[in-house]
């Protein structure tokens, strides 16, 4: 079997309570850590660079796919595994993984989030073969754009990743950010109705209107 390598892709900013545990759920499967800090204030990069990782600081400027596309650029890995700080790779998709990647055919997969123990999962393409031409676009909810000839050969898995549970202080605490980000993705991508709804439901919840 050809040996394969995995670049596992991060960004982070003040993640000190989770980065270790996410890194330890990936130990036997990245060959590679690729970390881009948006400005911590914490030990978040002492913590990523214990685990190996090379560490880019880039200046968080109100977009998500700007360093995302960062890490890909320093990434030398054949496969891209993304995921946040405050996820872990299930430990059943570990062989998942090293199974995976050795298909020829396949460019891509998209994985199981789940978000919450109550909630259904949600997919999302968060492993795929390094090209120069898949990149990340959008302020918010960034989407990963794939060559359309290729669409094909992005397909399901059962690989799972598992996020913190959401509470209702983690939703506070970002929601002024999210609104804002939400307002200049809309602004650039007027036609995005994922994040138009998204908007709607910020702004119902805080009794606001588009503009926040």
């Amino acid at each position: 079997m050809d040996v394969t390598s995995i670049s596992l892709c991060m960004i982070v900013r003040d993640e000190e309570e989770h980065l270790a545990k996410c890194l330890n759920s990936v130990k036997d499967v990245a060959d590679e850590i690729i970390v881009v800090d948006t400005g911590s204030r914490d030990k978040s990069a002492a913590i990523a660079e214990s685990f190996g990782a090379l560490i880019f600081f880039h200046q968080w400027n109100d977009s998500f796919s700007i360093p995302r596309n960062i890490s890909l650029d320093h990434a030398s890995g054949d496969w891209i595994l993304v995921l946040d700080a405050d996820e872990v790779l299930a430990p059943q998709s570990k062989n998942q993984i090293k199974a995976a990647v050795q298909r020829d055919e396949i460019r891509g997969y998209e994985v199981l989030i789940q978000l919450s123990p109550k909630w259904t999962a949600m997919r999302s393409l968060r492993l795929f073969k390094r090209s120069p031409e898949v990149r990340y676009e959008g302020i918010f909810h960034e989407k990963l754009t794939v060559p359309n000839r290729d669409l094909c050969a992005y397909v399901p898995s059962e690989i799972t990743i598992i996020h913190k549970p959401w509470c209702k202080q983690d939703i506070d605490k970002k929601r002024a950010r999210n609104i804002n980000l939400l307002n200049r993705h809309i602004d650039l991508y007027p036609h995005d109705l994922y994040q138009i709804f998204d908007l709607i439901r910020l702004n119902l919840e805080t009794g606001g209107d588009r503009r926040g």
